[in-house]
């Protein structure tokens, strides 16, 4: 939440998804999603942050983070942002790999394993205003990544249908 606010207060627009919801019989759990959750509104990005838990479908009930919906999220972020402390095996970087998706994430095990030298690794000591720098970098110098999103945000059957044809059945 911090490298998010650092990001915007250097004149980049940058949004977070969190797609882990807290565990409601765990205490801890409970306590560090309002203590995300209050660190936002400190900032000021209350608005630039999406907790998935919080979100319903079209029916009203909240959505349920399935691989499906994991594989669509990561085609349509610009980096997985990864700062875990501690992890088992690091399944989220294999399927932003398979997406063609950046990651930024922590320099620990298994981590490296899995990330190679294909990834951003950040030092979570450093102050956000660094982390976002180096994230902004990193992006800047992505080679596949603005095709990519350009060809995804402009030149699909959606993107195209509701760019072109859709304003066209509006006005009938």
């Amino acid at each position: 939440i911090r490298i998010t606010a650092a990001v915007n207060a250097g004149g980049r627009k940058a949004g977070l998804i969190i797609t882990s919801p807290p565990d409601p019989h765990n205490e801890d759990s409970l306590r560090y999603y309002q203590a995300l959750k209050s660190l936002a509104g400190e900032l000021g990005i209350e608005d630039k942050i999406i907790f998935l838990c919080e979100c319903q479908n079209e029916k009203g009930e909240t959505i349920r983070v399935d691989g499906s919906l994991l594989r669509d999220l990561y085609l349509l972020s610009d980096l997985l942002l990864f700062p875990s402390s501690a992890e088992g095996f690091g399944i989220p970087i294999l399927e932003a790999g398979i997406c063609r998706l950046p990651v930024a994430c922590s320099r620990i095990e298994p981590l490296t394993e899995v990330g190679g030298e294909e990834v951003l690794y950040l030092n979570l000591d450093d102050k956000p205003e660094k982390l976002a720098t180096d994230i902004i970098n990193y992006l800047t110098n992505h080679l596949t990544l603005p095709l990519f999103k350009k060809v995804f945000r402009h030149y699909t059957w959606p993107a195209i249908f509701s760019r072109k044809i859709e304003p066209l059945l509006r006005n009938k």
